[in-house]
């Protein structure tokens, strides 16, 4: 499903007339990769395993993309094909021409409708077992306008069929007749030898509002762990006296090698972990002596488990890669006992390993790390070990660590990144420093002035684009300084914005004209850069060079070579694109693109971004209450935090308490005319480069 996959309909086929390694399997639409396939299914542990036969795929024709499949009456597939050159977002090519493929074994070329007769019992159990659910929902409809009538004959085919399948559609559709004997038909299906007709006798407990209790004390112990898998399942906030035993003793039968296992044990005791652990400890007594007790330790969400936690996290015979998990498991277990034994985990540690220190403290919150001294020592120990690094940006926020203005200012100027600098730059603005940046920037090293410029221009708040104008526009400054300063009004969102402004209003003496209009020439949006150009000293008709316009039929007639459309797209695509493990996670990767497009789609993919803009990839004005404008994708969202994804790969974290507004994009995040820059052989080199991307 990733990287060129665009998942649509999805289904269980049911019918005979496919062959066998069909019957019983999913099968779905890929219009990415315009393919339609089955997922034959193994079981594995309490789990699946899947491989993949592909039954239609358009190798021929690109703009085949499938968009829904079904069962036809006859047992045959219906796909559903939107025919388009496009697939994502919301770009559509073609409007009229779609089709419907019918796709059935040699010999079965003729559509044949069974003939359906709901007016009796046999002829709607005849149609309670067609493929068809259209047909399948009458059937159930007329069995149960028939009522008790229609038992003796469900009984029969719950008892006699061969398939399971059908068996199961009995069984269900008993349990839809309220004058069934249903505790008797549950009773049977738990005796059953196949493993599906024994897990129905839960969901059917479930379904009718029953106790699920009896039924899992007879199969608790069942050797197949997926019958165990739904007992635990059917714990899920079951409030019963003994259900957290029932959860203990299957609890108990977890090995440590299935994770299917371990994530039912999780679902079911999800809200009660405090009760269902506690009634594990009083079977298991020490759950830290197998793989399978170590398993649950880890996955469980109750305070009781946090001394339990603690231990593995320290366990020195261990590679610290392997405790990790331990960890990061106190991320979903916080209270008073998880907090004791983190600090109990850094007083044990005593600066041994700072790696040790940053684990416990990143999982403790800020309030326990400053009332402990132990904690307290052991962060200014990491924040002296990761100074230069986003690690150290973060923990200087988060601590409000102001102590470090100092170290801070050296950050700034020292071009380790710009993306450190940047942040740098922006903690001494949230601690009133201005006054430092300010020092730096009229002081006598130039080189540290224009370092602390370009820190400052990325920071996009009002206050830093002010000291940025202000600088610019003082004639007490040095004019080479001046103009670096104008430079650089316009490389953030607010910048942009700032620019126009100034330039509308006439506040730019026009010596710095030529300066802010270049700190607006790499805005994504070609509306900022043609009106900031407008105001160039230059004759109207000298604003605009006319390029020859390059069309999907000038590119046919270029002879391409992909090889230099690697190089191409190193250039202009891979600060926010990524191909196998080259370039930067920030718009969609292209590594199967050539699966997912033919050339007329990627045309259009290239040179209208905005047309079809990909789900996920929105963009966003994030605006902070200190007027700090960040544009991104929006790639974690919560309560309390926002991260923003950035081109270039950057990831900018926000506290959602410190945003003032947000906005989607209309427009796409990928610059508008960018291919404006490229002459008519580059644009063919890339997109014959592209195009041989499949995998």
């Amino acid at each position: 499903m990733q990287v060129a996959g665009s998942p649509t309909g999805i289904l269980v086929y049911e019918g005979k007339l496919l062959p066998e390694a069909f019957q019983h399997q999913p099968i779905h639409c890929d219009a990415g990769p315009n393919v339609v396939r089955a997922y034959p299914i193994s079981n594995n542990g309490a789990g699946y395993k899947a491989s993949i036969i592909n039954i239609l795929k358009g190798d021929l024709d690109r703009w085949f993309r499938p968009a829904d499949v079904c069962v036809a009456p006859d047992g045959s597939l219906i796909v559903a094909d939107w025919y388009d050159p496009g697939v994502g977002g919301h770009q559509a090519g073609d409007q009229v021409k779609g089709r419907i493929y019918r796709i059935a074994p040699k010999g079965n070329d003729r559509y044949v409708m069974p003939a359906m007769d709901l007016k009796t019992i046999k002829g709607s159990i005849d149609a309670l077992k067609n493929p068809n659910l259209a047909i399948r929902f009458h059937a159930v409809q007329a069995l149960q306008g028939f009522g008790k009538e229609a038992i003796p004959s469900l009984e029969t085919m719950w008892k006699k069929e061969t398939d399971p399948a059908m068996r199961a559609r009995a069984f269900w559709m008993l349990m839809q007749i309220p004058s069934a004997d249903h505790d008797r038909y549950i009773k049977q299906s738990i005796k059953q030898d196949d493993t599906q007709l024994k897990m129905l006798s839960l969901r059917a407990a479930k379904y009718l509002g029953l106790d699920p209790n009896p039924i899992i004390k007879v199969l608790k112990n069942d050797p197949d762990p997926q019958v165990r898998r739904e007992c635990i399942i059917a714990l899920h906030h079951n409030k019963s006296a003994d259900a957290a035993a029932l959860w203990a003793d299957l609890a108990l039968q977890h090995k440590g090698n299935d994770r299917w296992y371990l994530e039912a044990l999780g679902i079911g005791a999800d809200a009660q972990w405090d009760d269902y652990f506690k009634a594990y400890l009083q079977k298991v007594k020490d759950p830290l002596a197998t793989a399978g007790g170590k398993d649950i330790v880890w996955r469980a969400r109750t305070q009781t488990a946090a001394p339990y936690l603690a231990a593995l996290a320290m366990e020195d015979r261990a590679a610290l890669k392997e405790r990790l998990r331990y960890f990061r498991a106190f991320d979903f277990n916080q209270g008073p006992e998880a907090t004791r034994s983190l600090l109990e985990i850094i007083a044990k540690n005593n600066g041994k390993d700072r790696m040790v220190d940053r684990l416990a403290l990143n999982s403790l919150s800020d309030a326990a790390v400053k009332n402990s001294a132990q904690a307290m020592k052991a962060l200014k120990q990491v924040v002296r070990d990761v100074y230069g690094t986003r690690d150290y940006i973060d923990l200087v926020n988060r601590y409000e660590l102001s102590e470090e203005k100092g170290p801070l200012v050296e950050l700034a100027v020292s071009k380790t990144s710009n993306e450190i600098s940047r942040g740098a730059v922006r903690t001494l603005l949230a601690y009133k420093e201005a006054a430092k940046i300010l020092e730096v920037m009229k002081g006598a090293d130039t080189s540290r002035a224009k370092a602390m410029m370009m820190a400052l221009s990325g920071v996009g708040s009002t206050v830093s684009v002010n000291m940025l104008q202000d600088y610019a526009m003082d004639e007490k400054n040095e004019f080479i300084l001046r103009k670096f300063a104008a430079s650089r009004i316009g490389r953030s969102g607010e910048g942009e914005k700032r620019v126009l402004s100034i330039l509308k209003k006439g506040l730019v003496p026009e010596a710095l004209i030529p300066d802010v209009v270049a700190s607006v020439s790499g805005a994504w949006q070609k509306a900022v850069r043609i009106e900031a150009a407008s105001y160039l000293p230059k004759k109207k008709e000298e604003l605009v060079q006319v390029k020859k316009q390059i069309t999907i039929d000038a590119l046919n007639g270029v002879k391409s070579i992909a090889s230099n459309g690697k190089i191409v797209f190193q250039s202009n695509c891979a600060i926010c694109h990524k191909v196998g493990k080259e370039g930067y996670d920030f718009g969609p990767a292209l590594t199967a693109i050539g699966a997912k497009y033919d050339k007329e789609g990627m045309w259009k993919a290239i040179a209208q971004p905005s047309e079809g803009i990909s789900f996920g990839f929105e963009g966003w004005n994030v605006q902070l209450q200190d007027g700090t404008v960040y544009s991104g994708i929006i790639s974690s969202r919560t309560k309390t935090d926002i991260e923003l994804r950035m081109p270039g790969g950057l990831v900018q974290k926000l506290k959602a308490s410190s945003v003032k507004s947000m906005e989607q994009m209309k427009s796409s995040m990928m610059p508008e005319g960018l291919i404006e820059n490229m002459g008519i052989q580059e644009v063919a080199d890339l997109m014959a480069y592209l195009e041989q991307l499949k995998k």
